[in-house]
């Protein structure tokens, strides 16, 4: 018998849109092209940090702009995508990648526009799975709505299945500004991503999740897995959105959350090993090779 511990379970979180977009009015006096720097009014309510943000300039009737996004030094396009990292008062600079954005690294140069212009602003999907830090533990309820359908009497009584659904809830320990201390977390989602989502107006507090009931390389107590079954992973995925945010601080412990939330779209359970390598369309197994014939490993994926 396979008996699992429950350390194998982990929690990735896949950056999700809010199918919902954000219409603003960018003045000269709102960037601040030294520090590279600009704001809008709903900067806190509409991103978060590590958001993958699509910034349109647009005219009056809402139609794309034939002029450059002049915001953004040396831009010669009406658009662009870069991810963003929101301070505490609002403030937005953009970055080239996500850890960019998160680690506060280099921003990407900005100007002052010649002339004030709307713009439209979409948080993208990112299709990175990435850890959730300091997850201790978490809990899925799946449930299914029955209808009773009762024809001529508790003899003939059946129940027809309707909707599936789910909600849980995830216990962390809190952390704002990293600092993990293990190199498989260096790419993880601070906890207080989470936090963030709850309090997200503009743009919604959906998320994808994918919670592990066995990761790569998890093994049961007895330690009887090999080949595939060792490194395949097994869980369970869906489109979720942050209901609720309870913190507790104790003077004697350290501060934890409960974050609660419920699906929004069909739950999957799924069995899978994941591809550790590029690959090329024309076959599953055929690699994508360096010049020393050596396969190119993914990164940030898993």
């Amino acid at each position: 018998m396979t008996i699992w511990h429950g350390t194998a379970g982990a929690i990735k979180l896949e950056r999700t849109d809010g199918g919902q977009r954000v219409y603003e009015q960018l003045n000269p006096g709102d960037v601040n092209a030294t520090a590279n720097r600009f704001s809008f009014t709903s900067s806190l309510s509409a991103l978060v940090t590590g958001d993958q943000v699509w910034l349109r300039r647009i005219e009056e009737d809402g139609s794309l702009s034939a002029s450059p996004l002049d915001m953004v030094a040396g831009w010669t396009f009406p658009d662009g995508r870069w991810y963003a990292r929101v301070d505490r008062v609002g403030g937005i600079t953009l970055h080239d990648s996500w850890q960019d954005a998160v680690n506060n690294a280099v921003p990407v140069a900005l100007a002052t526009p010649a002339s004030a212009y709307r713009v439209s602003v979409d948080v993208e999907s990112d299709q990175s799975r990435r850890y959730l830090a300091h997850v201790q533990e978490y809990s899925l309820q799946i449930t299914r709505d029955a209808a009773d359908a009762t024809a001529v009497g508790d003899g003939f009584r059946q129940e027809a299945s309707t909707i599936i659904g789910g909600q849980g809830t995830v216990n962390l320990l809190w952390d704002y500004d990293g600092g993990f201390g293990c190199d498989e977390l260096s790419g993880a989602e601070r906890a207080a991503y989470l936090h963030q989502l709850a309090l997200r107006q503009q743009t919604g507090a959906a998320f994808k999740g994918y919670f592990m009931l066995k990761d790569a390389g998890g093994q049961p107590l007895d330690a009887s897995l090999s080949g595939d079954d060792l490194t395949a992973q097994l869980f369970y995925t869906f489109d979720a959105i942050i209901t609720e945010v309870q913190t507790t601080v104790s003077v004697d412990d350290v501060i934890r959350s409960v974050v609660s939330f419920r699906t929004t779209g069909p739950i999957e359970l799924v069995y899978e090993v994941p591809t550790f390598y590029l690959l090329l369309d024309q076959g599953l197994t055929d690699k994508v090779l360096r010049e020393n014939n050596e396969p190119i490993a993914l990164e940030g994926v898993f």
